[in-house]
């Protein structure tokens, strides 16, 4: 019995570095990388993605709970449903560290107006809201005259 039980606690120790917290299934997953997202599932450990794997891949895989997640789109990071960064995306470097920082991974932008890429010189009837290169369309904004959005 001796010889037995250390073994049964090594097994028992390497299944519980094996098992996931949670698995998510079926989902479409898209990475944060650019790429176009797929089908898979995703494995979960300590609160940190542990895998990404093609959908079934994961289905024999030990879980605390498995959840079903098709028809639904599961990305990592939060997701921004109200971003204010139209200006520093486009006039500034792009990369809004600020956000990236904090884990927001995805931005819904255009709420009120969107910012349009224009020539120096926009066309008749657009207005550039204080954002060189940038323009909109008429009655597409609540800006004042002049003013950055």
């Amino acid at each position: 019995m001796t010889r037995i039980l250390p073994v049964l606690m090594v097994a028992g120790a390497a299944f519980a570095q094996t098992a996931y917290d949670s698995i998510l299934t079926g989902g479409r997953i898209v990475d944060g990388t650019g790429n176009a997202w797929f089908y898979g599932d995703v494995a979960i450990r300590g609160g940190k993605i542990a895998r990404i794997a093609p959908p079934g891949v994961l289905r024999n895989a030990a879980a605390r709970e498995r959840i079903d997640v098709k028809g639904l789109i599961v990305a990592p990071g939060f997701i921004d449903i109200q971003s204010h960064s139209r200006a520093a995306f486009l006039s500034e470097d792009g990369r809004v560290i600020g956000k990236v920082t904090q884990g927001v991974t995805t931005e819904i932008m255009g709420e009120g107006y969107t910012n349009a890429p224009a020539t120096k010189k926009p066309p008749p009837g657009c207005a550039t809201l204080g954002v060189p290169g940038m323009a909109t369309l008429p009655g597409r904004t609540r800006s004042t005259p002049g003013s950055a959005p």
